[in-house]
């Protein structure tokens, strides 16, 4: 929350004081008798959507929806897998260029957050060490963070695994990094603002919570 430009004066004749046309300009206040008309101006800080699940949890359906929903920016890993491995020469098993993938990820994130945009992140974020770094980051935009968590039981993910391979819809996960991905799941607690979606979450109701 800003307060609105103070004025030196009264009336028509009233100055804007250095001070405040500082503010002014950094905010992208208006100026003059319009300015005046304000007491307080409510700004409202932009949002880091960190997804929050393992493989075939649903996180890309449901980021896919946030975004389109709040007309936030996606940033997906696996979408900039697929966009620069050709171009890095990517190897999916090598941990280091996933990480040159992810600090990709987050020079987007910052970039857009820095433009006043929102973004959702779909990526696993399994361990609270990952969802703290990307906390950290969001400090540098002057932004804030929510989690949404895919609760999503064993046996639906198994029985999407299955679907996806007949229909291939989306890549498929080596078991041993699903395996992976199950063990380091932390799952997030109320001091990290999270909101869990399940299987059988009313969508809409969900999507109106995040307005």
């Amino acid at each position: 929350m800003v307060f609105a430009p103070a004025t030196e004066g009264s009336g028509r004749g009233a100055q804007i004081s250095p001070r405040s046309d500082y503010f002014g300009k950094k905010f992208g206040f208006c100026s003059g008798d319009t300015a005046r008309k304000f007491d307080i101006i409510e700004i409202q800080m932009q949002t880091l959507y960190i997804m929050c699940g393992v493989g075939f949890s649903g996180k890309s359906t449901l980021a896919k929806k946030i975004s389109e929903h709040i007309g936030a920016v996606l940033v997906s890993q696996d979408a900039m897998y697929f966009e620069k491995q050709k171009e890095l020469n990517i190897d999916q098993d090598d941990d280091n260029q996933w990480r040159i993938l992810l600090d990709l990820c987050k020079e987007k994130i910052l970039d857009n957050l820095k433009q006043g945009k929102s973004v959702v992140f779909d990526n696993v974020s399994a361990k609270v060490e990952h969802r703290e770094e990307l906390r950290q980051l969001v400090k540098l935009a002057n932004a804030k963070t929510k989690v949404i968590f895919l609760d999503t039981p064993l046996e639906v993910q198994k029985e999407r695994r299955l679907k996806n391979r007949e229909t291939g819809e989306r890549h498929d996960v080596k078991q041993e990094y699903l395996d992976q991905a199950i063990k380091e799941l932390e799952i997030p607690t109320k001091d990290e603002d999270v909101l869990v979606f399940k299987p059988d979450s009313n969508l809409e109701t969900f999507l109106d919570s995040l307005k």
